[in-house]
């Protein structure tokens, strides 16, 4: 009985700090730059999802950039590429991207 109550206490606490920072966590700005390239390459990536897709600051050192930029030094071939992405993105709302 003594462990539910602490398991109950323990939940309650961690589900107000969840809210908590939700509420005053910081918001930084989207990324700047394009999210588009095309070049008629052979292979083509769409990235979709949320803050780590979108990026934060300047574009070309977000995931999608990293990812191209890894796989055309090991594979030596060009990628057309585009990135849907907002921050806060939810999973039901990435529909509207597409």
């Amino acid at each position: 009985m003594l462990s539910v109550v602490c398991c109950l206490l323990l939940l309650s606490i961690a589900i107000y700090q969840g809210f908590h920072l939700k509420r005053s966590a910081l918001r930084l700005p989207e990324a700047s730059g394009k999210r588009l390239q095309t070049r008629g390459s052979d292979f083509s990536i769409l990235h979709v999802g949320e803050s780590p897709v979108a990026g934060v600051a300047d574009i070309r050192q977000g995931l999608t950039h990293q990812v191209i930029r890894k796989l055309t030094q090991d594979r030596g071939v060009e990628f057309d590429w585009e990135i849907l992405a907002k921050n806060g993105a939810r999973v039901s709302r990435v529909v509207y991207f597409i």
